[in-house]
């Protein structure tokens, strides 16, 4: 968006990295003890809740 936004009328727009949302939500402490370290874990448990 930031280079049509420069293509059209010349103005620069800040550009920050790509984050997850889950970088930044919450510390990574509480993270680490809220969701499981295994993508499967989480899959098994999204399938349980929505299948």
């Amino acid at each position: 968006m930031a280079h049509g936004v420069r293509a059209v009328t010349g103005l620069e727009l800040p550009v920050f990295p790509k984050r997850r949302f889950q970088h930044g939500a919450v510390r990574e402490e509480l993270l680490r003890q809220r969701l499981p370290t295994q993508e499967a874990a989480c899959r098994r448990q999204f399938l349980a809740l929505y299948e």
